[in-house]
């Protein structure tokens, strides 16, 4: 048998030194400020769905800064906000004791079968 290790690259660590926070992560500081504004106008108006998107929209901003335990606040809050909306999103599927599926919320009158089609 031939000793084929000169066939294998050896790489380390060093040869890819690890990029400066700022180049690896956008600086995203004013997309926050102005989801924050976002979130402050649908508290105004007392809308919980549209408090809920821009609680995720934050997280994501974060996530994306490495910010991981703001990120699970506000992944917390846009539940809670979901939730509080009466959506649907952040029920349980099934019920903990029986494992029983939880039917889904009953569609609007509205959406139901209205519409003709063309």
């Amino acid at each position: 048998m031939t000793n084929a290790s000169f066939l294998t690259p050896r790489v380390t660590k060093d040869a890819f030194p690890a990029a400066p926070p700022h180049e690896t992560a956008h600086d995203l500081t004013g997309e926050v400020v102005d989801l924050e504004r976002a979130l402050e106008m649908y508290q105004e108006l007392d809308d919980q769905t549209n408090q809920a998107m821009v609680h995720r929209n934050i997280g994501i901003v974060l996530e994306h800064q490495g910010r991981l335990d703001e990120v699970l606040r506000h992944a917390r809050l846009a539940l809670d906000r979901y939730r509080a909306a009466g959506t649907g999103i952040g029920r349980r599927t099934s019920s903990p004791a029986s494992g029983t599926p939880t039917p889904p919320p009953a569609m609007p009158a509205w959406h139901a079968g209205s519409g003709t089609r063309r």
